[in-house]
């Protein structure tokens, strides 16, 4: 999602269209607007700015900005926003994308006071990227405003710097890169230009989305066979970024080492042990005997006591049978001292 994952220069292509949003006071004095909006077929209920970026506000109940207007304003060479946030309304500001569509030029802005939900495809290639502003009617500070795919739909987008979020209305804008290939077995090691899903392991800090889906059936091949390297394996720190998939998917990827769980992420050798051999390991009472009843739990404290009762039962035995012979070689000595003559 980020380029500080790969190193690569920001180009942030969705920046220009963030800072025009900015710069017409989304959020504040100028344009204003809480009304819900429709990506649609048609317009309704709201205007075009005219200018660049061209900015579409809602004026009433039941917006819809169609998505064909959307189109051709950005092949038109012109930076589009779509703007629900500032007040005025009666509605949260959220903007739904029913209608998907393509484009290949130019930065598309959904600034939303609250959430926004794509539930049809977005299709951007060439030059194209995209800017999600949402919760924008308060501040960051427990805002859970989101954004979020549905009914099947893929956000797709070219290669690099061609994505960017912000949430709440003095929240910081968080750039990602967009990932579109699987990349090749030497990626684990030395960054790619454009980042790559196996070059992920050269920026365990960054953030970033799948712009397409990826075949990876080729990663049965590498490394001896071990496959695909999990990200963050090879180094021992774990990866602390953010991953969006976007509604792509990651079909044929092969992880086969031994003692790893086949993820894209690494799970520790201590996480994956079960609790019981954990804590047989860590038993401290009987160096010989890994498990003991004091820390293998109630089943091993069953048997402990089982064989208690049996060596107590042993023992009363033993002492049992041991009095009777005393007994006996009384009684024996009683009657020979009565025989004997005085």
């Amino acid at each position: 999602m980020d380029d500080t994952w790969g190193r690569i220069p920001p180009t942030h292509r969705a920046l220009p269209a963030l800072a025009l949003g900015l710069a017409l006071g989304f959020g504040a004095a100028g344009v204003r607007a809480d009304w819900n909006v429709s990506v649609g077929t048609a317009n309704a209920h709201g205007t075009w700015s005219g200018g660049s970026p061209d900015v579409w506000t809602p004026n009433g109940s039941g917006a819809t900005v169609a998505a064909a207007e959307i189109t051709a304003r950005l092949a038109g060479g012109t930076p589009v926003a779509i703007n629900t946030s500032g007040g005025g309304g009666a509605e949260n500001g959220d903007i739904t994308v029913s209608s998907g569509f393509a484009w290949s030029a130019n930065g598309l802005t959904f600034h939303a006071a609250r959430n926004i939900v794509i539930n049809a495809s977005l299709n951007g290639s060439g030059t194209a990227s995209l800017a999600l502003e949402y919760g924008q009617g308060v501040v960051a500070a427990g805002n859970t405003a989101l954004y979020t795919l549905g009914g099947g739909a893929k956000v797709s987008l070219p290669a690099g710097g061609n994505f960017s979020s912000k949430l709440g209305s003095d929240g910081g804008i968080t750039t990602w890169t967009v990932i579109t290939s699987l990349g090749l077995e030497g990626d684990a090691s030395m960054a790619p230009t454009p980042m790559t899903l196996q070059g992920m392991n050269t920026g365990l800090a960054g953030n970033y989305v799948l712009g397409a889906d990826i075949d990876a059936s080729s990663t049965a091949g590498w490394n001896s066979g071990q496959g695909f390297t999990p990200v963050g394996l090879n180094s021992g720190t774990p990866f602390t970024g953010k991953f969006d998939g976007f509604g792509h998917t990651i079909s044929g990827l092969t992880i086969s080492r031994r003692g790893q769980q086949p993820r894209l992420w690494p799970v520790r050798r201590d996480q994956q042990r079960p609790a019981a051999k954990r804590r047989a390991a860590q038993c401290r009472h009987h160096r010989r005997q890994q498990r003991c009843h004091r820390c293998a739990g109630g089943r091993n404290q069953r048997q402990h006591g089982r064989s208690q009762q049996l060596r107590g039962r042993r023992q009363r035995q033993h002492d049992n049978t041991g009095h009777r012979r005393v007994d006996r070689r009384g009684e024996r000595r009683g009657r020979l001292r009565q025989l004997q003559p005085r």
